[in-house]
């Protein structure tokens, strides 16, 4: 070896020592571990309280342990005409319910229930039940990646997304949500009257789409009464269509305008 080029390798050795870890390459579908925790949930539940603390706890040891875990809460309205109407509510967040009903094997509908990546329900308030299944979550390599951008025009948020890795043979759809971090209802009627319920990551506006031929795609969500953004996130995620098994999943901030 000439001196040039025994030089050239030492700087090479130099450089290579000290760069920083590459990330995950995107184009192989290469991605982190990953736990999407859904809770459906309500207001107007008295057995929901104890699974909004399970939610907020996961949450929460998600940001220290610095894991991919993203939590959802969805309200359900079907709690609405029985005394007290949740204010986050909707027939939206129902109807994505009443589909996991079909596919899961526990085929019923109840609050409150979580769902882990689309394939695992059980009752939201069993902890060790959650933290077991989000752990197990947490050791599969997942096949795809997902990337997301968002832009802010007024009160219209426009979120892009791309799923990379293998084309899913049935399809696949994505579930763009803006979820409030933090949020505190003082109820006044219903099961849970006199009672100041906290909840964590909740669902404040949603869609869905189908990925289509090019596994990407964009949505409008609406930012509309949402004034505290820096107490909001996105939450993308990307399911098998027929399964509902979750394919990739990816979390951004609102963006400044």
């Amino acid at each position: 070896m000439t001196i040039l080029r025994l030089a050239a390798a030492v700087v090479a050795l130099a450089v290579a020592m000290h760069a920083p870890a590459a990330e995950p390459d995107a184009k192989s579908g290469e991605s982190r571990p990953f736990a999407v925790v859904e809770l459906f949930t309500s207001e107007g539940c008295s057995s929901c309280p104890p699974a909004d603390e399970v939610a907020a706890k996961l949450a929460r040891s998600a940001e220290s342990d610095g894991t991919d875990v993203y939590v959802l809460s969805f309200h359900v309205h079907y709690w609405d005409r029985l005394g007290w109407r949740d204010r986050f509510s909707s027939p939206e967040a129902t109807g994505r319910q009443y589909r996991y009903s079909r596919v899961l094997t526990d085929d019923r509908t109840y609050t409150p229930q979580m769902v882990v990546n689309g394939t695992s329900g059980f009752v939201g308030s069993r902890e060790q039940t959650a933290r077991r299944e989000v752990a197990e979550a947490l050791k599969v390599r997942p096949t795809h990646a997902l990337q997301a951008d968002a832009q802010v025009d007024g009160d219209t948020l426009r979120v892009s997304f791309r799923l990379a890795g293998p084309k899913p043979e049935r399809g696949a759809t994505v579930l763009v949500a803006i979820v409030e971090r933090s949020a505190k209802t003082d109820v006044k009627d219903g099961e849970n009257a006199g009672r100041s319920l906290t909840h964590a990551n909740v669902v404040r506006s949603f869609e869905e789409a189908d990925l289509g031929p090019s596994l990407g795609g964009e949505l409008e969500l609406s930012l509309d009464g949402m004034k505290d953004r820096d107490g909001l996130r996105v939450i993308v995620v990307a399911q098998d269509e027929r399964s509902m098994a979750v394919l990739a999943a990816t979390a951004l901030d609102i963006p400044a305008e």
